[in-house]
């Protein structure tokens, strides 16, 4: 899975979670959650999407 495809997946999931709970968020993690255990590519992509995000801050502060 690329990164631009991970990226999406993550936040299509989000968005879906937060259309549904809104802005609850114990409730929108649940919903992440439960959608991790039934999609394994999810959770990789989860994976690599905070990977994205730990480097572009890395990159901003250097």
């Amino acid at each position: 899975m690329t990164e631009d495809e991970a990226l999406k997946k993550a936040r299509d999931a989000m968005k879906q979670a937060t259309d549904k709970f809104g802005a609850d968020r114990d409730a929108v993690m649940r919903e992440i959650d439960r959608k991790k255990d039934q999609d394994p590519l999810l959770e990789q992509a989860f994976g690599i999407a905070g990977r994205v995000f730990q480097q572009a801050e890395q990159n901003i502060k250097h």
